[in-house]
């Protein structure tokens, strides 16, 4: 879950559970929905719902393996650049 959080930083320059104080942050994580990426950057609806699923809060509702997640974004996305290949396994 933390690598997802992580990506998803780096794909949106923000965290995905902004807020003003530590026990919000830790409140919003814990009890709200993963936010939709695309309030911060222009990606296409099925990299969006990778993202959110990445995030659910039921580890049987998130991806398996950060392999999995990379190529869900992949199929979504088209291929990512080359210095994000690898094996993900």
């Amino acid at each position: 879950m933390m690598a997802m959080i992580l990506v998803g930083q780096l794909l949106t320059g923000h965290k995905p559970f902004e807020r003003n104080n530590t026990w919000a942050m830790i409140r919003s994580h814990l009890e709200e929905p993963p936010p939709d990426p695309r309030i911060h950057v222009d990606m296409p609806e099925t990299a969006a719902e990778a993202f959110i699923q990445a995030l659910a809060k039921k580890p049987e509702e998130r991806f398996a393996s950060v392999g999995e997640f990379v190529t869900e974004l992949r199929r979504a996305c088209g291929d990512l650049p080359s210095r994000w290949k690898g094996d993900f396994e």
